[in-house]
């Protein structure tokens, strides 16, 4: 709506996590770091944590896609019992007739990994919300880490979730010994969070810098460092700046934003 106002090529504060404006911040280069590196040694169990809003499934499809030779089951859901969590991993390896019976299921997944992994393919499975997994979703995946050659795991599992996750991993000790690499997630300082908004206007385009010093203060304090509520500020001040037909966004629009979402970043902090 208010890209030709501002000469953009797209909207550089949506809330869907795109990988094209992936910011590395250190922690950021640290955890994608981590994550690759747990993928490419096929080393069979890695997580990733961080509160709601730090860019956790932004950044493992960022390194996803960087990936050759590797093909990735991502599942949104985690509310599910263990075989269909099975059955929706076969499906997101694009099996479209999934049989029944859990061991019918467990066959076409070992003999998928034994086959890709004859041709040299790496498979991934992405759990996210992964703090909401059953505990006897958690022993199915405890079981998939032990799929193995002599050299090496079929599968890396990746599960990504917030902080509770890693408390609930520490009371299944047979599992939690099994992650082998760990990353995670903080919100962002100041300077990170002025350096974050700098690098989605210019990837999508802008050919100016329209927040002022003191509104860009206030987006930090506001939004906490949390880049979700970065982007719905910055997206609002936007397109009050369109409204208002002014590319100068101030403090007093900064704030007239947030007046209008108050009550959504109250909860989006609370979650």
């Amino acid at each position: 709506m208010y890209e030709n106002f501002w000469g953009l090529r797209e909207q550089p504060f949506g809330t869907t996590p795109d990988p094209a404006f992936l910011y590395f911040s250190p922690q950021h280069e640290e955890a994608f770091a981590r994550i690759r590196y747990a993928i490419h040694s096929r080393k069979g169990l890695a997580m990733l944590t961080g509160v709601v809003g730090t860019g956790k499934t932004t950044l493992c499809r960022g390194v996803i896609g960087q990936l050759t030779n590797a093909k990735a089951a991502v599942i949104l859901n985690p509310k599910n019992t263990p075989v269909q969590m099975l059955k929706d991993i076969t499906y997101e390896f694009g099996f479209e007739h999934i049989p029944f019976y859990k061991r019918d299921v467990v066959a076409i997944l070992r003999k998928f990994a034994l086959d890709q992994l004859e041709i040299g393919n790496t498979l991934i499975i992405v759990m996210d919300e992964a703090q909401l997994l059953a505990r006897n979703c958690l022993e199915e995946i405890r079981l998939l880490t032990n799929w193995e050659t002599n050299k090496e795991k079929l599968y890396t599992v990746l599960l990504i979730g917030q902080p509770e996750l890693e408390v609930r991993l520490r009371r299944i000790p047979q599992l939690n010994q099994r992650v082998v690499i760990r990353a995670r997630l903080a919100s962002l300082g100041e300077k990170e969070t002025i350096d974050y908004v700098m690098h989605r206007l210019r990837i999508a385009g802008s050919p100016l810098f329209p927040f002022t010093p003191d509104s860009l203060a206030d987006i930090y304090r506001y939004s906490a460092g949390i880049p979700r509520l970065i982007n719905m500020i910055c997206d609002m001040c936007l397109l009050e700046g369109y409204i208002r037909r002014t590319k100068k966004l101030d403090i007093s629009i900064v704030q007239d934003v947030v007046k209008d979402l108050g009550g959504v970043l109250e909860d989006a902090k609370i979650q």
